[in-house]
């Protein structure tokens, strides 16, 4: 019979597992300021608002600094 998640090793040890709702251990301070730059270069590089709002944004801008044709 397949072991079952209160038969495993891990929790007779009092080993936390990824599923069984108590907290590991705690990171390192060097493990928190790298998870922190890696989620702020993710973040910084991902647009704020959605692509169709930000392109039409982008085209209102350029309708407005461009001169009029229409006197040619």
């Amino acid at each position: 019979m397949p072991e079952t998640h209160g038969e495993s090793p891990r929790s007779a040890e009092g080993v936390s597992g990824p599923n069984d709702g108590r907290p590991g251990p705690p990171l390192t301070p060097n493990i928190r300021r790298h998870l922190g730059g890696a989620l702020r270069a993710a973040y910084a590089a991902r647009p704020a608002d959605p692509p169709g709002e930000r392109i039409a944004g982008l085209l209102n801008r350029l309708d407005d600094t461009t001169p009029d044709r229409a006197a040619d």
